[in-house]
């Protein structure tokens, strides 16, 4: 039997797929090559794909800082075409102008990753600016002074913003309302001012 192997051995020498490949291969032959290769493909490993490092904090910032004033240029020309608009009287500017306030804090907002939710706005037969939050909470702008639900944090919080963007730093909070302050006052009010803020901060 030996022989008869040995015989055997010489006419098919190979004793299995892959073997066959080799030869074919070793032979010149270029399919046999690519099986074998595709085949080495596949059982090896796949590296280790490279950890890429996190998003520095820094860029994050800055693009939220570009967005910021992206968007306080544009409410700046869409308040300077309303003062452009000679149909409308000196009141509904200042009524408008109120809405162009709110539109900018939630947009701002946005930027920063807040949402503030849908704001109703609406203006009273009085002609007072009313803003209602979807929580239920109000802000009232009566031209000089601004009232809002004591009760409700993100009301009192918009309102807070949204008296800034109206009076810069010339204003004084007190329990349920923010005060327009005229200058002669500022320098006294400040440090009472520096302290609500610090307190809605937290």
């Amino acid at each position: 039997m030996l022989p008869e192997r040995e015989a055997l051995r010489r006419e098919i020498p190979y004793t299995s797929w892959q073997d066959f490949l080799k030869l074919e291969a070793e032979k010149g032959n270029e399919t046999a090559l690519a099986v074998l290769r595709s085949r080495k493909e596949v059982a090896e490993p796949e590296q280790p794909q490279e950890q890429k490092p996190p998003v520095k904090n820094w860029m994050e910032r800055g693009s939220e800082y570009a967005m910021k004033t992206a968007i306080r240029a544009e409410y700046a020309e869409k308040e300077r075409k309303l003062q452009q608009r000679d149909a409308i009287s000196h009141k509904g500017k200042k009524q408008l102008q109120a809405f162009l306030h709110m539109e900018q804090i939630t947009a701002e907002a946005h930027a920063e990753g807040t949402k503030l939710g849908k704001i109703k706005r609406r203006i009273d037969n009085n002609g007072i600016v009313i803003f209602t939050l979807e929580s239920g909470g109000t802000i009232r702008d009566t031209g000089k002074e601004i009232f809002f639900s004591s009760h409700d944090t993100r009301a009192e919080r918009v309102a807070l913003l949204y008296a800034a963007k109206k009076w810069g730093k010339r204003l004084t909070i007190e329990k349920g309302h923010i005060m327009f302050q005229p200058e002669r006052h500022i320098e006294r009010k400040a440090p009472e001012l520096e302290k609500k803020r610090k307190g809605l901060s937290r």
